[in-house]
């Protein structure tokens, strides 16, 4: 993985985690619109609907499969987060924090940082990668040990 590979996963770990959120909300609503069943209606057969159980155990899953994500997310942002950390450019550091690790957009990392966005974009962007890229070199292996294969 380079060290670019390394930031996007970031983001993409929050995109997926955003997601999964969603699904978890619905699921919640779901659950809370479930109605008792009426027997005294004829009964339809054909399909298979979800009875009360099936919608738990869904959610729990969901649940179970958002903690994990979350705890893998923290373990690997912090890790990201030490390394930037670690350049020297106080810009740099405040350009891939905001981006990376609170999953800026453009304009917000240019306002945090106190430039124009065409100049986080044509010229900042690229050196702050180029100092990440040395840090990510020295301490990659301290990715490894959280797992990033099955981060998402």
């Amino acid at each position: 993985m380079t060290a670019i590979q390394c930031l996007e996963r970031l983001r993409d770990m929050q995109i997926e985690l955003r997601r999964l959120e969603r699904d978890i909300k619905e699921l919640r609503s779901k659950l809370y619109s479930l109605k008792a069943i009426d027997y005294s209606k004829d009964r339809i057969s054909g399909g298979h609907s979800k009875d009360l159980g099936d919608e738990v155990a869904e959610f729990n899953d969901k649940l179970n499969e958002a903690q994990a994500k979350w705890q893998r997310l923290i373990s690997y942002s912090d890790t990201v987060d030490e390394m930037i950390n670690q350049i020297g450019s106080c810009e740099y550091r405040a350009l891939l924090h905001e981006r990376y690790i609170n999953c800026g957009s453009w304009e917000q990392v240019a306002e945090v940082v106190g430039v124009t966005r065409e100049w986080i974009r044509k010229r900042m962007y690229r050196e702050a990668i180029h100092e990440f890229e040395k840090i990510y070199k020295k301490s990659w292996h301290e990715l490894a040990v959280i797992g990033t294969e099955n981060v998402i």
